[in-house]
Order: structure tokens, then C-alpha cells, then sequence
């Protein structure tokens, strides 16, 4: 199994931290081995990653790369590393990876965030549905700020959501169904994923690759539920919210303890 992490963004709302190193190398807490340890959210996420059965890792860097590719090489990782320079988008930085990904199924990972769950594999769960014949699973949540980044529209379908389009950063955005940054993708839809241009945005937006699959194909959607976290560590607000949770987390609260006993519950409602 293949993942393609995205760690070139300039990481500009996490300055001046993020002046020196990349987001990814941003810490949570974590408790391996039951010892409390302060951990680059990128070894969470490639740890996940191999969880869910994931053996063949891209990391595509940008201006930042030289700590990030440190620190990886360092952690006795073998890694495939590509360049994306300038940054130019979130599907642009996918495509950087098509010789990585051959034609084969694929995970996306962006490198600022991490989902939660004591009750499930969530990407094994998406890897699963993928094989039943989806071009994309993604992976939402419900968001008090949806306009923030993207959203998707669909319809409920047994334990899913079948998608029929999705936005990015919009005024006033359909449903409050966000994006968490974790993806499946067929191998066929890095084809369309590298065709996409630049828009409204200004860059080439991973939605218009989804919205183009779902027009195309079929594209589904599993939303976290009551129990289940996105932590982010892309703005102070956010990350707050992300240290704390991991901190509970890490110590032994389950996630709706964590998240109860939390005195950050607007800021949750924003980014869980």
C-alpha cells in the first residue's frame, strides 16, 4: 500500500515557529509505550499510516525540506522524497507524486493534521471501501467554521456519504461537512488530479479533483463521529485545541472525557 504525505506548505498562519521548520515537525503528545513523549505530528501520521497496512511512503517537501528529510532519515525511515517548489496548490503537490504512485490506489495525507479514534481503523476503513470500486473515500467532519477550508456535499447512504461535489474556502458554503486532509484515491484518479489548473483560489485545489471524480465516477464519504477527533496543527487556535486534546489523550482520558473535561469548547466545535 502506497501514501502520499504533502509537507511543502509554507505553514505561514504557524509563524515564526514555522519560519524555521515544517509543520509536520510540529509536536503532539503521545504516550508509546505508556512513557508521555512530545512527538512530530508526522511520525504520528506515518505511524497510523503502517498501521492501516501502508509500506511505501512518498513525502513531497518544499523550502523547508532539509529539517523534515533530517528527522525522517534520522527515525531509520525509508522514504521517497519529491520536491514541490514553488507551492502551488494542494493537488499540485499530489502530482508531484505520480511516478511515486505507478497507477496504484493511494492514500493522501497532508502533513498538519491527524484523525482520532479508540473504536476504529479509520484508514483501513477507507482503504476497504476503496476496493470496492470508489474513485475516492475521504474522510469529514462536522465543522462550526466550514467556510475555512473545504467542504463536500452529498447524500447519506447506509453508513456513508455519496458525494457529488466539493468546495474550497467559500463564503457561504452548502453544509458544514469539512475536509479533514486524509484521502483514498483510485490509481486512475491521479490522472485527473494532475490535470487539474489553477482557479478561484489562485491554486490548483484538490476539490476540483474531487468534484470532477464525483462527476465522472463515484466518490464517497465517512464522517467522524461524537467520539472520533481531527487535531490540527495548522493555526495557534487549532493547535491549542490539538495539544490540549493530545495531552488528555495521552494520559489516559478517552476522547469524549478528553474533549468534556477540555475548557476549549468553541475552539473544538471549529476543529474537531
Amino acid at each position: 500500500m502506497k501514501a502520499v504525505i504533502t509537507a511543502a506548505g509554507k505553514g505561514s498562519r504557524m509563524n515564526p515557529s514555522t519560519k524555521a521548520i515544517p509543520k509536520g515537525l510540529l509536536p503532539l503528545f503521545s504516550n508509546p509505550e505508556g512513557k508521555l513523549s512530545a512527538v512530530p505530528i508526522i511520525r504520528l501520521i506515518i505511524d497510523q499510516l503502517q498501521a492501516a497496512g501502508v509500506d511505501d511512503i512518498c513525502v513531497v517537501v518544499g523550502e523547508k525540506k532539509d529539517p523534515l528529510i533530517t528527522y525522517l532519515l534520522g527515525e531509520g525511515l525509508k522514504i521517497t522524497f519529491v520536491q514541490q517548489d514553488p507551492p502551488a496548490g494542494f493537488a499540485d503537490a499530489v502530482a508531484k507524486a505520480r511516478a511515486f504512485v505507478k497507477g496504484d490506489p493511494f492514500f493522501v495525507h497532508a502533513d498538519d493534521g491527524i484523525p482520532l479514534s479508540t473504536r476504529r481503523n479509520l484508514l483501513r476503513l477507507m482503504w476497504q471501501a476503496l476496493n470496492q470500486g470508489p474513485d475516492a473515500v475521504l474522510l469529514i467532519r462536522e465543522s462550526d467554521n466550514p467556510s475555512s477550508g473545504g467542504v463536500v456535499v452529498g447524500k447519506r447512504v447506509g453508513d456513508h456519504i455519496e458525494v457529488s461535489e466539493a468546495f474550497e474556502k467559500i463564503p457561504h458554503p452548502p453544509s458544514n461537512w469539512a475536509l479533514t486532509a486524509v484521502y483514498a484515491f483510485s490509481g486512475k484518479a491521479m490522472d485527473t488530479i494532475a490535470e487539474i489548473k489553477p482557479g478561484r483560489t489562485g491554486e490548483a485545489e484538490l476539490t476540483d479533483a474531487i468534484s470532477l471524480l464525483a462527476r465522472e465516477g463515484r466518490v464517497i464519504a465517512f464522517k467522524l463521529d461524537e467520539d472520533e477527533l481531527w487535531l490540527n496543527v495548522g493555526n495557534p487556535e487549532s493547535y491549542h485545541v490539538a495539544l490540549e486534546l493530545s495531552y488528555a489523550i495521552s494520559k489516559g482520558l478517552d476522547i469524549k472525557s478528553a474533549m468534556y473535561n477540555s475548557k476549549l469548547g468553541a475552539l473544538i466545535g471549529q476543529n474537531r
